[in-house]
């Protein structure tokens, strides 16, 4: 773990051997739309773009299993600390399978407050 840290901290990256294999990505990524596959620049990290990738990642069972991973779990309380995934899982509740749709959920609160 310690090289992976040092490698991260200096390039920016590491690559965590063993922790997912070649065909299982390809499989998992074949499986997503094509229009996900595709770069779309800057603007994929911001707005519908980005939103569609992480939901379309989050229904994702390899992504599930990689987000669950030891080595995963513990690089996020390395860097962010032990509370990290506690907070996210209380902030978002999302169950695996579940479909993020803010703009929807804060527009069906207002109807339900003003009613």
């Amino acid at each position: 773990m310690t090289g992976l840290v040092e490698a991260f901290d200096t390039q920016g990256f590491c690559v965590i051997p063993e922790l997912l294999t070649r065909l299982s990505l390809s499989d998992s990524v074949r499986r997503w739309p094509l229009d996900r596959r595709r770069a779309h620049g800057p603007q994929c990290v911001r707005g519908d773009a980005y939103t569609s990738h992480l939901r379309d990642a989050g229904q994702d069972p390899v992504f599930a299993e990689l987000v669950a991973h030891p080595v995963s779990l513990a690089w996020a309380e390395h860097y962010l600390g032990q509370s990290c995934l506690l907070s996210a899982c209380l902030a978002i509740h999302l169950q695996p399978g579940d479909r993020p749709s803010p703009g929807t959920r804060m527009r069906s609160y207002l109807t339900d407050a003003a009613a």
